[in-house]
């Protein structure tokens, strides 16, 4: 892969997309101090934003991954070729989780559909390594441990400004420096066009606090899920950094609404961020133990 191309491509230009599609999407929202009107029209508006948001997240992470990672071999033959066509389908799955009426199914079929994905990234493994009870505790385990770390993700996406997508940030980067330190570079920019998308979260909520991503935000979940089954069962990346990274997603959905156990305000930011910060540390320092020779 040129790394320059899936730099600016896969990248930059995610981030760009959602930071402009962002703040189109919330350009009338209220400001900071400005008293946001709470009648059922104002509600209605503010749906239907977080509804947009979603799909504008959604659409800058395929246009990332089409314009920087996607092969050009169809059918794809390998799992680095697979890879790509998962992540964009986990993007528009997270999205299509956010929509009215349809939306609960979806994401009742999330776990079926993303292990369906990591079969497709795992095919050449199942059929040439493993047996069938090694490929279904990898691929099942793992869609049950993805699943849990995009629903985690649900208050995040309700969450208002900038610092939910700020700690998903800190989370993707942690994911993408585990990964690149064992030896694996496509993964590694995948995960950065991740936090590329989110980075416009990021500059749109430090410009409009109302900014919300919505069910979007799982696209985060999921799509550092999929890049650590890849590097873990397919690669030389400890298991035990999947494992820290999932939990860090966990935990940065957990703390991310303003309101959690009372600690708001900077100080309140910096403590919440505590747990998410240290799991992925470990990551990165298990992985600095564990780089192949």
């Amino acid at each position: 892969m040129d790394e320059s191309r899936a730099l600016i491509a896969g990248v930059a230009l995610p981030l760009v997309l959602s930071l402009i599609g962002l703040l189109v999407v919330w350009w009338g929202s209220a400001k900071r101090g400005q008293r946001w009107g709470e009648d059922e029209a104002a509600q209605r508006q503010d749906r239907m934003r977080v509804v947009a948001s979603s799909w504008v997240i959604a659409l800058a992470a395929v246009a990332g991954v089409l314009a920087g990672f996607w092969k050009s071999d169809w059918p794809p033959t390998g799992a680095r070729g697979w890879l790509p066509v998962v992540m964009a389908g986990v993007a528009v799955l997270a999205a299509g989780t956010g929509l009215p009426r349809v939306g609960a199914v979806v994401a009742l079929l999330c776990p079926v559909l993303l292990g369906a994905g990591l079969w497709l990234v795992a095919r050449n493994k199942v059929k040439n390594t493993w047996g069938p009870w090694e490929a279904a505790v990898w691929i099942g385990v793992s869609a049950v441990l993805v699943t849990m770390a995009w629903a985690s993700l649900t208050k995040a996406g309700r969450s208002r400004g900038w610092y939910p997508w700020l700690l998903l940030v800190g989370v993707g980067v942690c994911a993408s420096v585990t990964i690149v330190l064992t030896g694996h570079i496509d993964p590694a920019l995948m995960a950065g066009g991740v936090c590329g998308v989110l980075g416009g979260g990021v500059l749109a909520g430090l410009w409009r606090p109302r900014v919300r991503g919505g069910a979007g935000v799982g696209l985060a979940g999921a799509s550092l899920g999929v890049l650590m089954f890849y590097a873990c069962a397919l690669g030389t990346t400890p298991v035990a950094c999947g494992v820290l990274i999932t939990l860090a997603v966990l935990a940065a959905g957990l703390v991310s609404p303003d309101d959690t156990a009372g600690m708001v305000g900077a100080k309140g930011r910096l403590v919440r961020g505590v747990a998410p910060a240290v799991l992925g540390a470990a990551s990165v320092v298990i992985a600095l133990l564990n780089q192949p020779a």
